[in-house]
């Protein structure tokens, strides 16, 4: 099921639509911000954190989800592999290879910004991975190779959760508008309703935890991208910690979702 899934996410049109829309988002970071030497993860982390990347990722990871489960909705053809598989697997095939394809577009969209950075200045071999926005004392110890492709795969999982998201709504709404929609809705409200939160806390109620301990700050899903460059970096673990139990959370949640109504879904026929 999960090659079943694939083999028709990874080629797809959409796929390549996404990356190139993701792409285009990260090169907005030119028109405001500028390094006074061209440094590959300096630009690659504000392309991250200050420009408006972070607003087209839930957009842009997931049109391939989108596109495939609006086609086989309209055939009828989700029943048939249903034929050869439980609804579990069924559900779990779906959900993985939805992250993977929002993942992968993330790769790609990366892979052409490197592309570009080496195209647009006159000397490549000035593009150094030596320059930093931000990173704490754990990535401090990773060499600069190490920390970069780091980057991009916390970059790929928020990819790939966002595409989760938008499986899940697949499985109650066949209107691929709000499938593909929706992960961007629930990303604004979430940021939000955090953010409003913390100022609520902070600056109404009087009340300032210390930063290790204000939980709400870290329920916003716009701190994942920028997980390495923010307050969370300074732990042990550099953060990825809190990053693999937040994209794990929303994961089993997703696939949960989506497996509850299929079976409700083959119970009323």
């Amino acid at each position: 099921m999960f090659s079943f899934y694939l083999k028709k996410l990874i080629p797809c049109p959409a796929t390549w639509v996404g990356a190139v829309i993701l792409f285009l988002s990260m090169l907005f970071v030119f028109t405001d911000y500028r390094h006074p030497d061209p440094e590959m993860i300096y630009f690659f982390q504000s392309a991250m954190s200050l420009g408006i990347t972070h607003w087209f990722l839930p957009v842009a990871t997931v049109l391939p989800i989108c596109y495939v489960r609006y086609a086989l909705e309209q055939g009828a053809a989700w029943q048939f592999p249903l034929l050869r598989t439980s609804p579990l697997r069924y559900s779990v095939s779906g959900l993985l290879a939805a992250f993977v394809s929002g993942a992968w577009i993330v790769v790609l969209a990366s892979a052409l910004f490197v592309l570009f950075l080496y195209l647009a200045y006159a000397c490549p071999g000035s593009l150094s991975l030596q320059s930093v926005l931000s990173a704490g004392p754990f990535y401090a110890r990773l060499p600069r190779i190490v920390f970069f492709l780091l980057l991009v795969a916390v970059l790929a999982g928020c990819g790939g959760m966002y595409a989760a998201v938008s499986y899940a709504v697949s499985g109650f709404c066949r209107n691929q508008y709000i499938c593909a929609a929706s992960p961007m809705l629930l990303y604004f409200a979430a940021t939000y309703s955090t953010q409003y939160l913390v100022y609520y806390r902070k600056f109404v109620a009087g009340t300032v935890p210390p930063l290790s301990k204000d939980w709400i700050s870290y329920l916003d899903p716009a701190m994942l991208p920028v997980g390495l460059g923010s307050n969370m970096e300074n732990g042990p673990e550099g953060g990825l910690v809190y990053y693999a139990v937040y994209l794990s959370a929303v994961l089993l949640v997703c696939g949960g979702l989506f497996h509850l109504r299929l079976r409700r879904r083959l119970k009323n026929g």
